[in-house]
């Protein structure tokens, strides 16, 4: 942990993709004696290799690789897991989290609060979002009469929930149909 706090001090975005890196990628992953290890790379963080890439989109999606993300963001994530909360950012002191909290530990978001209708949508294949961390750290945790649905999907690794050839009918799709219904419903209160 204490590597990506210094880190965070130096530089305010972790992997960002910059236009060099979208051309060597674009121009590398297009050769044919390199896509599958260019899929390879893809999955090592993300999860097993599933029916639902489409094997002639990979250089274009490793041109959209690494995404980048605030190096903050980062610290946060890495702070969530060493703690097994979902809580508040830890300023690093004592002094820095009673600044912004009032209290020397960061707060804790208590997920058996949560008072509004959660639609969930998941894989064990998506290594990023693990079924442990679903079942024990939602599932369990958010009162079930707001859990309105639990879509476990099945081969689907963290970025086939974006490019997967499936992503459309079996998740947005149905979310939309799902905004449009509670749209209605408010329109006709």
């Amino acid at each position: 942990m204490r590597p990506l706090t210094v880190l965070a001090r130096f530089s305010a975005e972790f992997m960002a993709n910059d236009s060099l890196f979208r051309k060597m990628s674009k121009a590398t992953c297009s050769l044919s004696q390199i896509v599958e290890h260019c899929e390879n790379l893809m999955f090592q963080m993300t999860g097993p290799a599933t029916s639902q890439m489409n094997q002639t989109r990979i250089p274009i999606y490793m041109t959209h690789l690494p995404a980048g993300t605030s190096t903050a963001n980062l610290v946060h994530w890495a702070q969530m897991v060493n703690s097994r909360n979902v809580q508040k950012y830890d300023f690093g002191s004592k002094s820095a989290n009673k600044r912004h909290y009032g209290s020397e530990k960061p707060p804790v978001f208590n997920l058996t609060l949560v008072n509004a209708p959660v639609y969930l949508y998941w894989s064990d294949a998506d290594w990023l979002a693990d079924k442990r961390d679903v079942e024990e750290g939602l599932l369990a945790v958010i009162p079930k009469k707001y859990i309105v649905e639990n879509n476990q999907l099945q081969n689907f690794n963290h970025f086939d929930f974006i490019w997967g050839i499936h992503a459309a009918e079996e998740i947005y799709i149905p979310i939309i149909n799902t905004i449009k219904d509670d749209q209605e419903i408010i329109v006709l209160q």
